[in-house]
């Protein structure tokens, strides 16, 4: 499979080697296999039963969330909300059944989005979480991480931080997409191939 990565040198190095940690360089097998790898054997069966998608998060990955949900909604044929971790822990949410909770952080020790995980497991959901650093509090949580790879964050902006989540979401809800047939593997890489440039 030919990969769907440019390699020009128009590409800033630090978003190339990004885009390439988080998926940049992903032909369509090594897309399938994505949350195979988060989640084990059992991924494809939890992505097929998904029924809805809940993201919880706070801050910038707050805002990634909220990009995503488009995407998911359009692509997938999901509902999809979004909650700020202290929201969401607070307001005793009515969740469906068979929906998968999706938690970002970049550090994986915000105490809000940790206490939701906790709210989520108690609801006995599948929690899928979206992170920076391997062995944090919120990894630990989660039955299936997909890691970003961003390295530290230097700028008060979390600009990097940022662009790898949306990443990682586009990523999930193209994996969604080939699970539930939404769209073509022609589509898919098409997809890829876009967001990508």
């Amino acid at each position: 499979m030919q990969s769907l990565a440019r390699s020009d040198r128009s590409v800033p190095l630090h978003r190339r080697s990004l885009l390439a940690e988080c998926g940049g360089g992903l032909g369509l097998t090594a897309l399938v296999d994505l949350l195979a790898a988060a989640f084990g054997p059992a991924a494809e069966a939890v992505l097929q039963r998904t029924e809805a998608v809940q993201i919880v998060a706070c801050g910038t990955s707050f805002h990634a969330g909220s990009v995503a949900r488009y995407f998911i909604e359009q692509i997938c044929g999901l509902p999809c909300w979004v909650d700020i971790g202290s929201e969401f822990r607070y307001r005793s949410p009515v969740v469906p059944k068979n929906t998968l909770f999706v938690t970002i952080s970049q550090s994986g020790e915000t105490a809000d989005t940790l206490a939701a995980v906790k709210e989520c497991r108690q609801r006995q959901a599948k929690v899928i979480s979206i992170c920076n650093v391997v062995g944090s509090s919120l990894t630990r949580e989660s039955d299936g991480v997909l890691y970003t790879h961003a390295g530290p964050e230097v700028a008060v902006a979390s600009t990097k931080a940022f662009v790898a989540q949306i990443t990682a979401l586009y990523l999930l809800g193209l994996q969604f997409a080939q699970v539930r047939g939404t769209l073509t593997d022609r589509a898919i890489m098409i997809v890829c191939t876009v967001a990508m440039s």
